[in-house]
């Protein structure tokens, strides 16, 4: 009896010996997944390029694809800009509010970026169908920044010729009436509008909360408009400029950028081709001549080197064979004016959006939406302190005065050129273009900006030749009066992927140019 109860004593000790152990054992912590505190929301991305209908939530009407349907933008545009919407050809999602779940959508957009072209096109449906009446929509984008912050991001938007050294802030525009002649704004339709990008090198030192981008959408109605002199009722075109085009053209003369988006709107545009009448308003001989310049640029493309007019200063030309027909996209500089005050002004609803630029500095705490694509936006740049040195030579001959004998007189030969140099090393190429396109320079060229009787100005190429004679009975020819010169660059962008190449038209100022005149007698 005795041994049974050591028996049972001893079996308890061990048993509470055991129980202590286990309690002071070492145990492997549970690994925990700390996860940064972030508000930014990551856009649901989808197929645009395949997809029937855009992604709604359920119960929403569906939405059909821009491209197709009921308030698509062929209400605005040709199909060889409707249908430019390929990944092959370069476009990229950057952003889309649309999704397949949650609350009702109301007045969704989405955003496709060409890496080839360097242009950033927003799709913008409009849900509701009780806006007001309008004769014209404006659209606007604005840098919203410190004060610390400078870039070129939007420096392709200010003209025709850019100026590499001006910070261009905000850039808005005049969307066009539709070619039937239909009011621009109503419900339950597309809009699209398209921007050109600079490529910016600094873009990544900038920390996205202090530097991003803003998009408005408002509505007016305008008596009339002057465009380049001439009176019109309607505008069929894309006019722009920086800071707000709208008011600040009414009842005074602005210098505004019209955009022309695709060959096909063109042709629609025109009256007369012979006399270069055109519908947007336009001076007859630079419609004409721009024109022109285009179809010969597009029909040079099977030389692998498209020539680009003289009077083309600012265009992109994607795409050559007949299954995907080039798209054109082109900018002027034209005068002008509206007459008469903006009634019945306002803001589209869910406008102004913000986003963050792709390419600049995103904070894993940052709030509101990150690009999908978050590479710098913009295909080149210039860099460096370009000057450009012209020589004109002036040959002075005496001759005997044979027809009236009084003696004898001068004739003033003279040769302008610039002096050679290599201005293509100036180019700056994004270095996410450069991953998946080659980049060249085709060809630079110097222009004169001249006085001219037919328009605001025109554009000479080097060298500028000109006779002047003492004789008064003589015509005299001289070089015309030159208010500026530029530079005109053609850049080749050829995807590494064996699609089909983009050309891009360019034109800058030079920070300076010397003009220096020599004699020779003979």
């Amino acid at each position: 009896m005795k041994q049974i109860l050591i028996a049972i004593l001893v079996s308890i000790s061990l048993s509470m010996y055991f129980c202590s152990c286990s309690k002071n054992e070492i145990m492997p912590e549970k690994e925990i997944d700390i996860q940064p505190l972030t508000k930014a929301i990551i856009p649901e991305e989808f197929d645009w390029e395949t997809a029937d209908w855009m992604p709604t939530p359920p119960g929403q009407a569906q939405i059909p694809m821009p491209w197709g349907g009921q308030g698509s933008i062929s209400a605005f545009y040709g199909s060889d800009i409707v249908y430019d919407f390929k990944k092959i050809n370069g476009w990229r999602l950057v952003y889309s509010s649309f999704r397949d779940s949650g609350e009702e959508l109301i007045d969704p957009y989405f955003m496709l970026y060409n890496i080839y072209r360097g242009t950033l096109r927003i799709y913008f449906y409009l849900t509701d169908p009780y806006i007001g009446t309008s004769t014209y929509l404006q659209d606007a984008l604005v840098l919203s920044k410190s004060s610390s912050v400078s870039t070129n991001l939007l420096n392709y938007l200010n003209g025709d010729i850019v100026d590499k050294n001006a910070t261009v802030n905000s850039f808005s525009q005049i969307q066009p009436k539709m070619p039937n002649g239909g009011a621009p704004l109503s419900g339950r339709r597309w809009y699209m509008i398209e921007y050109e990008m600079a490529y910016d090198p600094d873009i990544d030192n900038n920390i996205s909360d202090q530097f991003y981008l803003t998009w408005h959408l408002n509505y007016y109605n305008v008596d009339s408009l002057k465009l380049d002199g001439t009176s019109k009722s309607d505008i069929y075109g894309t006019i722009g400029a920086p800071n707000n085009v709208l008011s600040d053209a009414v009842n005074t003369t602005k210098t505004g950028l019209v955009s022309i988006l695709g060959l096909n709107l063109m042709d629609n545009l025109t009256i007369n081709d012979e006399s270069g009448q055109n519908k947007i308003g336009l001076n007859n001989t630079v419609f004409k001549a721009l024109k022109s310049g285009l179809t010969a640029a597009v029909n040079s493309f099977g030389s692998g080197i498209p020539s680009m007019a003289v009077n083309v200063l600012s265009a992109i030309i994607s795409g050559t064979s007949t299954t995907n027909p080039p798209t054109v996209s082109l900018k002027t500089d034209a005068e002008i004016n509206l007459n008469g005050t903006s009634v019945s002004q306002g803001a589209v609803s869910s406008t102004p959006i913000d986003f963050k630029i792709p390419g600049t500095d995103i904070p894993s705490d940052a709030s509101g939406y990150v690009p999908l694509y978050n590479q710098p936006l913009g295909v080149f740049y210039l860099d460096g302190n370009i000057n450009v040195n012209i020589t004109e030579t002036i040959t002075v001959t005496e001759l005997e005065d044979d027809i009236m004998g009084t003696g004898t007189y001068r004739v003033y030969s003279s040769r302008a050129v610039p002096n050679q140099h290599d201005y293509s090393k100036y180019i700056i190429v994004n270095p996410a273009v450069k991953s998946v396109a080659n980049v060249s320079v085709v060809s630079y060229e110097i222009l004169a900006k001249v006085d001219s009787y037919t328009s605001k100005y025109s554009l000479l190429q080097f060298p500028l030749t000109g006779v002047t004679y003492e004789s008064p009975w003589e015509s005299d020819s001289p070089i015309p009066n030159i208010r500026e010169i530029c530079i005109k660059f053609i850049i080749k962008v050829e995807p590494k992927d064996g699609s089909e190449p983009t050309y891009i038209c360019k034109t800058f100022y030079p920070d300076n140019y010397n003009w220096s005149t020599r004699y020779v007698y003979k």
